[in-house]
């Protein structure tokens, strides 16, 4: 597949990406819990951590929380079947998806196009949500904790791009990025999205980390009043 981008995946800046100048802020009513200490925690080298380093603990567990949340969410708003979230992983039906493998992944209909750029939005939905609770700009999400979604967003505006013709250009593919990132902004925004979040996070907090698809999908419908 013809590539023309590559130079922009790893020269992004925020002159051509406006909208990630600022991180995403909003009243939040979540307040943390202390919790759990899981066993798998406890039996790892070098656990308990300073107390210091419990805290940085309790921080990045809370940031994974929101990520996977995120995505979790946005899959369902979707509809790409949120499977199960294990530790940073968060997983939906596979077969949602199966247009990605046809022809091979040309994405030739109007239909498997949009639901690219849908997908594209849920795997950054992640990298919104913890950009909002953490406070920290998407541009330095998109470099650090949110590198191997962002692989899968450039891969996914490649095939979108694919046999464009004279579209096929740097500016057009860093404005379809920042397109995809103000919908998953955007998505985040809304009140009842959000409280959909919050209801994993915390579900999430509760379980250790690890929820299956029917507790999964019960938080996020509690979330959204459903």
């Amino acid at each position: 597949m013809a590539d023309c981008c590559t130079d922009i995946r790893t020269k992004l800046s925020d002159d051509n990406l406006t909208h990630t100048q600022s991180p995403l802020k909003e009243n939040r009513t979540y307040t943390p819990r202390k919790p759990k200490t899981c066993v798998s925690d406890v039996t790892e080298p070098g656990w308990p951590p300073t107390a210091e380093g419990f805290a940085d603990f309790l921080r990045e567990s809370e940031l994974t929380r929101y990520h996977e949340a995120g995505h979790a969410v946005a899959y369902y708003i979707y509809r790409f079947k949120p499977k199960r979230i294990t530790g940073p992983l968060a997983e939906h039906d596979r077969r949602t998806t199966a247009f990605f493998s046809s022809r091979p992944g040309l994405l030739m209909t109007p239909v498997a196009r949009e639901r690219a750029q849908d997908y594209a939005v849920t795997v950054i939905a992640g990298i919104a949500a913890e950009s909002k609770i953490a406070d920290v700009p998407m541009a330095e999400l998109r470099r650090t904790s949110g590198l191997d979604d962002y692989e899968i967003v450039y891969r996914v505006i490649d095939q979108l791009m694919y046999n464009q013709g004279f579209e096929n250009k740097p500016d057009v593919f860093a404005a379809r990025l920042n397109l995809l990132e103000a919908r998953a902004v955007t998505m985040m925004n809304q009140p009842l999205v959000w409280s959909a979040v919050e209801s994993v996070a915390e579900e999430l907090l509760d379980s250790c980390g690890d929820l299956e698809r029917g507790e999964l999908v019960s938080a996020i419908e509690r979330g959204l009043g459903l």
